[in-house]
């Protein structure tokens, strides 16, 4: 737009009367001066023909001579009317799977009850371990389905919400003073807020059921002594990780306080702890700063970095794991009942 334009564009969602002085635009670059802390950039799209409304939002902390920014993208999309059919026909069978699911898992209780009963043996930990959390696990998806179903459901209504909220605000009408303007803009903007935080707590509920299942599918693998692989190994390799874990977080974290401590306001890489660490990860897997060798004190600190994190204790790690698999693999060795799981299912 040029400089008038982006003046009169800021002044419009501001309403900031320093940005427009006696008629005149000011420099987009007189808004930022050394006392801006902060400074965030909202921009909303939406499809109406798909449905899909996207929120943009950048965020720009500034502090000494670097700038961090962020950037995110808020995905909402509705379902519509004609497709509540198949939605609700979905959603009841994964209500029937997670049915027969408690179901099968009351019976191994019931099962299990009536087998310590016969043998007068107690009920192995494992076992109930086992069930308990199948049966949890599918309560939790009970209450995703439930949560999910009905905000899709309403999905719909809350986009057109939306959509008139915006379409009824008078921009156009010169007998509306802007205050009230901004303020039905911003009223609009919660709305999708509020709508988007929920899609996000569904969308979260449902990345956790997800790790919580991928655990449960790796564990079952500890059924068969060849598939065993990851869990046996993890076994047998539990107090040398847990002690190497301890060894490794002090030493990571040092590197990490040390670098934003040296390197923070010069480097983008080192401006905070988080970028840190993230910083040291890279590291930790061969990929250095660009240009680090410029600076002689970045060059000895990556030098030290590379020795500690990347030659020992990642070596170290993998030694650890390599351990607890050549135990698993005299184990297997030893049983001589134990075949290919193929074989053994056939």
């Amino acid at each position: 737009w040029g400089r008038d334009g982006v003046a009169d564009f800021l002044y419009t969602v501001a309403d900031n009367p320093v940005l427009v002085r006696d008629g005149l635009p000011l420099r987009s670059r007189g808004f930022l001066d050394t006392l801006t802390d902060s400074a965030s950039i909202l921009a909303v799209f939406q499809n109406p023909a798909s449905g899909l409304t996207t929120e943009l939002a950048i965020n720009c902390q500034l502090g000494g001579l670097t700038v961090k920014s962020k950037a995110s993208f808020f995905h909402l999309g509705f379902v519509s009317s004609e497709q509540h059919p198949q939605l609700s026909a979905m959603y009841a069978a994964l209500l029937c799977l997670v049915g027969v699911a408690i179901g099968f898992n009351l019976w191994l209780i019931l099962d299990l009850r009536l087998h310590s009963r016969r043998t007068e043996e107690a009920i192995k930990a494992q076992d109930l371990w086992e069930v308990a959390y199948d049966i949890a696990m599918a309560l939790l998806v009970l209450g995703f389905a439930v949560t999910a179903f009905v905000f899709s459901f309403r999905s719909e209504r809350k986009a057109l919400d939306f959509a008139e909220s915006l379409a009824a605000i008078p921009f156009a009408s010169p007998d509306v003073e802007f205050g009230p303007k901004v303020r039905s803009f911003f009223g609009s903007l919660d709305l999708l807020d509020a709508t988007l935080a929920e899609a996000e707590r569904v969308f979260n509920a449902c990345f956790a059921i997800l790790v919580l299942t991928l655990i449960r599918i790796v564990y079952a693998t500890g059924a068969h002594p060849r598939l065993r692989v990851l869990i046996g190994s993890m076994y047998h390799a539990v107090n040398d990780l847990y002690h190497f874990a301890l060894l490794m977080v002090v030493v990571f974290v040092f590197f990490a306080f040390t670098a934003n401590w040296m390197f923070g306001a010069s480097r983008t890489e080192f401006r905070d702890l988080q970028a840190s660490l993230l910083a040291m990860f890279e590291v930790l897997m061969g990929r250095l700063p660009k240009g680090f060798e410029e600076d002689v004190h970045m060059t000895v600190m990556m030098v030290l970095c590379v020795i500690t994190l990347f030659f020992f204790l990642r070596h170290f790690l993998l030694a650890i794991i390599m351990q607890g698999y050549l135990k698993l693999r005299r184990e297997v060795e030893d049983n001589k009942c134990a075949q290919g799981f193929g074989t053994d299912v056939l």
